[in-house]
């Protein structure tokens, strides 16, 4: 999905004053959480939203998988 097809889809969303939540993930720290912990936060673009550009970087190589990518991540992964 590309951001504009996001804000399109967001557009369609009767009650625009609805309170924006994500998932946070954060990794175990001990036996009973090793597949860590996901909880829901209220959006904060500061927070929760990582802008990635390798759009013409030199140092990344067509073989890659984010060879040319632009990504906008929505939440937030702690380790």
């Amino acid at each position: 999905m590309k951001v504009f097809e996001l804000i399109e889809w967001l557009n369609q969303f009767p009650d625009q004053e609805a309170d924006v939540l994500i998932v946070e993930h954060s990794d175990g720290t001990g036996y009973y959480d090793q597949g860590g912990n996901a909880y829901e936060e209220e959006f904060n673009p500061e927070k929760h939203a990582e802008y990635i550009d390798m759009h013409g970087n030199p140092y990344v190589t067509p073989d890659k998988s984010y060879y040319n990518k632009r990504t906008l991540l929505l939440g937030a992964m702690h380790t």
